[in-house]
């Protein structure tokens, strides 16, 4: 039986490199094409997670959805170090209006409330991705069972 931790300690380095561009590349332009490059190697990686669960036995959508829900856990931490500014807040607002809505997009409560949306998104995406790697692995690419193996 091959252990689940490659597939976990990937999506955890995954999730360093979006934290480290998010922090350090977030104004540019680059960031998003890098975030979205991230993204789709977490879910590639949760659809190949859910095919190897497949061949373990185990559930190939909570596979998928510890691997998107370590990356989130990750990747989500960057709110807390990012702070809005007021060039930021892309609605018409002004003066002191403005400024109330930098202050609650500054609060700690909004950095958790990132964190949790970020681990719930791709935990749930990646469940749905982990469970059709589950689905697309055939019954005879597994190993024949002993029949003394419980």
């Amino acid at each position: 039986m091959q252990s689940k931790s490659p597939y976990l300690a990937i999506a955890a380095g995954l999730g360093v490199l979006a934290l480290i561009n998010d922090v350090l590349l977030h104004p540019y332009p680059i960031s998003t094409a890098i975030a979205i490059v991230l993204y789709v190697l977490v879910l590639a990686l949760a659809y190949l997670g859910g095919r190897a669960a497949h061949h373990w036995d185990t559930r190939p959508g909570w596979v998928g959805a510890a691997i998107g829900a370590l990356f989130g856990l990750i990747a989500g931490l960057s709110s807390f170090l990012i702070h809005a500014t007021t060039q930021d807040i892309q609605v018409p607002a002004k003066g002191l209006y403005r400024l109330k809505l930098l202050e609650l997009a500054n609060s700690p409560l909004a950095h958790v409330a990132a964190v949790a949306t970020a681990v719930l998104t791709f935990g749930i995406i990646a469940l749905i991705i982990g469970w059709i790697g589950g689905l697309t692995t055939k019954t005879s690419d597994l190993p024949a069972k002993r029949p003394d193996s419980a």
